[in-house]
């Protein structure tokens, strides 16, 4: 996935950086710069990240974000 479909997904799928960031679970401190750093080509974007961001391109964000939030839950967050 390039640097630029993946911006273009978030941007599509009306979420921003952070969001983002919380979908995928990353640190609260400096999840929305490893997000921006995908979409900016200065991070790899990592097969996992790929997976799900496919899954919210074809309209399946509201289980993504259950799937985190169970996440979250199970791991007492």
């Amino acid at each position: 996935m390039t640097p630029e479909t993946f911006q273009a997904i978030r941007e599509s799928a009306g979420i921003d950086r952070q969001e983002l960031a919380d979908i995928f679970l990353f640190s609260p401190a400096t999840g929305a710069k490893t997000v921006k750093e995908f979409e900016t080509g200065r991070r790899h974007i990592t097969g996992p990240v790929c997976v799900i961001m496919r899954l919210v391109q074809h309209g399946y964000l509201g289980a993504v974000i259950a799937a985190s939030e169970a996440e979250d839950e199970e791991n007492g967050q």
